[in-house]
């Protein structure tokens, strides 16, 4: 018997497999449409056991319609009192437009039209019109000169297996979470988690699929009635078989779970499964990306998810954040499992610090995506990096031990093909990636980044989730003032006798410049008695050393609140409170203007360039900085001494003052971990000359 199967688009290959499966032989492929033939108990098999097939479809008849004339005469030629039973509702699905017909509505219409004709003919009464639940749904194909018709065996698209109660934000269909799951090799895996599991629908198609339950044993309707092949008996049998199958399914071996930080997404998807008799074998929790981890009693398996895509903008600038945090989770806790990801923006998987091997094209409604799988690299391909980053520790490690600090740089693109700057920061690191020159393909940019962080996780001998992914690139306007994210994570880390808060998730920079060691330690060095500036004073690292050197007083000035507020607590916990030591949110040039007070030691340490809404206009250091170098001295003691510092790469300094004493430290101020990186940053000591 001749049957034809409808699928997603790009589901064909694992249609095909199901139903070679089933006992349906493929004689025609076209598009999501796939012609075969089989036994009228294969075809019921397929009608329970399909978990990818959209809609299945038998032929009625086919003919001219190149007019509405020959339309018509193809409708009223055929016996549709045959294919209905006296009383029975009508639906009409009409797909195709060209020629006369320049729209499905009107398409729909005249078909109707047809058969109501053609039943009148018979005898028969105008059958009611039922869209929603018809007991003859009439799939009906134009091409622009032919038309084919259907009887639509599932009365409706198949994906509504019926077990879905609540549906959640954004969920996929039930056909497409199957075809997701054979591309991705289940049922072979032993354990599957769903982190962003939403109601639940690739968890529990899992489950049907794990067990070899027929997700259309959950349909209520089907499109027999008044079938002429139709044998009730045979239907009844399939279906009996089918439902023992459930009644005895036992999945005691396999862990199935969702998480999902939405707990109204967790009640939909435990409903769900209830619906679909497996609540007894799936497990459902509410949890958030920073405590993913493995289902209890497993070592590996398959992570299988369709991620947020960001459907408004402000959510789309925090998948980033959400990626990276996922990436340490997957190296981490979850290190040994196999991963596959639905994706709308591939790009955004490089965040994670895997490899993306292999992808299958999909659609997920009117989005264009891709199912990654993610892998580990393999030790060779990050070999040269790892003995790179050996070589560094053996020296650099005794070096931090002798300067008491436990954060330090590592690895700063010392290989080119690795174009990564790794920074150790207790048990942790900072791998922040430089963006790759145009002319490296993005693949081969992505494999080299994932192999690269795998290379710190060998050689720094630190799990996964301790590596914390950036991707570094020239800031622009208002962004170094722009979270990552909130996740939160901070440590405290040691500097000579500061102590320092770093945090490694939320921002681009970790709140501690690790290439101004030196410079925090000549503050130190020279702060006794002295009244402290700090401009551009970020987490305020420089006034916990002016503090801990025995300054008098100190001041930082900074335009961003949460640096300032950052700068309390690290102050805070070094000992200090705010009685001798103020905080001030402004514009330090407009600030600078304002000051009649002087102080003996000031830190000049500006950004290369900012327009933040609080400024009056833009900062630009090559262009700015004499302005702002000549309102710095103003308010410098005699006898003070004003550190100038910058990371432009290729800043020049230019001061025509004659009456000012100049000295370059840019040489001394470069630490030992920044060795091979001399244009880290300049730094100058500037002081009034004294007065014969």
């Amino acid at each position: 018997m001749e049957v034809n199967f409808l699928c997603p688009p790009h589901c064909g290959p694992w249609l095909e497999k199901e139903l070679a499966a089933l006992g349906i032989t493929v004689s025609q492929r076209a598009g999501r449409l796939i012609a075969g033939e089989g036994e009228l108990a294969a075809i019921y098999r397929a009608c329970l056991y399909s978990r990818v097939a959209a809609r299945i479809l038998v032929p009625i008849a086919e003919g001219p319609a190149h007019s509405d004339e020959t339309l018509m005469q193809t409708l009223t030629d055929i016996d549709w009192a045959g294919q209905m039973i006296d009383g029975d509702s009508l639906a009409i699905d009409f797909r195709g437009t060209g020629g006369w017909i320049n729209h499905s509505r009107f398409g729909r219409q005249r078909v109707k039209d047809g058969i109501v004709d053609s039943l009148r003919a018979a005898g028969r009464e105008h059958p009611p019109l039922k869209p929603e639940a018809p007991d003859l749904l009439v799939f009906a194909h134009f091409d622009g000169q032919r038309i084919r018709l259907y009887r639509d065996l599932g009365a409706g698209p198949l994906h509504q297996r019926g077990y879905r109660k609540q549906a959640g934000g954004a969920p996929i269909k039930e056909n497409l979470a199957a075809a997701l799951l054979m591309a991705a090799g289940w049922p072979e895996h032993e354990h599957l988690l769903d982190p962003f599991c939403g109601s639940g629908t690739l968890v529990i198609e899992a489950a049907l699929m794990k067990g070899g339950i027929a997700p259309g044993l959950y349909r209520r309707r089907w499109g027999f009635r008044g079938w002429p092949a139709h044998e009730a008996a045979e239907w009844q049998r399939q279906k009996s078989h089918a439902r023992s199958e459930l009644e005895q399914l036992d999945l005691s071996d396999c862990r199935l779970a969702g998480y999902d930080h939405d707990p109204a997404a967790i009640t939909a998807a435990r409903a769900n499964a209830a619906a679909a008799g497996l609540e007894d074998w799936l497990i459902f929790t509410r949890r958030e990306m920073a405590e993913l981890k493995a289902p209890p009693g497993t070592e590996s398996g398959l992570v299988i998810s369709n991620p947020p895509y960001g459907e408004r903008l402000e959510e789309r600038e925090d998948l980033p954040a959400l990626f990276t945090l996922l990436g340490e989770r997957l190296r981490g806790p979850l290190k040994g499992w196999r991963y596959a990801l639905l994706a709308t923006e591939p790009d955004l998987l490089r965040h994670t610090g895997l490899d993306r091997r292999r992808e299958y094209r999909f659609r997920n409604g009117p989005l264009d995506c891709k199912l990654v799988e993610l892998w580990p690299p393999p030790p060779r391909e990050g070999r040269d990096m790892e003995n790179r980053l050996l070589k560094n520790l053996k020296h650099l490690r005794r070096w931090a031990r002798r300067e008491e600090t436990d954060a330090f740089r590592v690895y700063d693109a010392d290989i080119p093909e690795f174009a990564l700057a790794v920074d150790c920061y207790g048990e942790h690191a900072l791998v922040q990636e430089y963006a790759p020159p145009r002319e490296i393909p993005a693949d081969k940019a992505e494999r080299r980044l994932a192999a690269g962080v795998a290379a710190v996780a060998r050689a720094l001998e630190i799990p996964g989730e301790n590596i914390h992914l950036r991707t570094r690139r020239p800031q622009k306007g208002r962004e170094q003032y722009t979270r990552l994210g909130n996740r939160g994570l901070e440590l405290t880390v040691q500097e000579g006798p500061a102590r320092f808060i770093v945090n490694l998730s939320d921002y681009t920079d970790s709140g501690l410049f690790l290439d101004h060691r030196p410079v925090r330690r000549w503050i130190r060095e020279r702060a006794e008695g002295q009244r402290f500036l700090n401009l551009f004073a970020y987490t305020a690292t420089a006034t916990v050393h002016a503090a801990l050197g025995g300054a008098a007083h100190t001041t930082s000035v900074d335009l961003n609140r949460n640096y300032l507020a950052w700068g309390q607590r690290n102050l805070a916990l070094n000992g200090f409170d705010g009685d001798n030591h103020a905080f001030v949110r402004a514009d330090c040039l407009e600030w600078l203007k304002q000051q009649k007070q002087q102080w003996d030691l000031i830190l000049l340490d500006p950004p290369t360039f900012s327009n933040s809404s609080r400024m009056d206009d833009t900062l630009d250091i090559q262009r700015d900085h004499p302005a702002l170098i000549r309102h710095a001295l103003q308010v410098l003691a005699p006898g003070g001494l004003l550190i100038f510092s910058c990371n432009r790469r290729d800043f020049r300094l230019q001061l025509d003052d004659d009456g000012l004493q100049v000295q370059d430290m840019t040489a001394r101020s470069i630490p030992e971990d920044f060795k091979r990186n001399q244009r880290i940053h300049h730094c100058w000591f500037i002081s009034k000359a004294e007065k014969v």
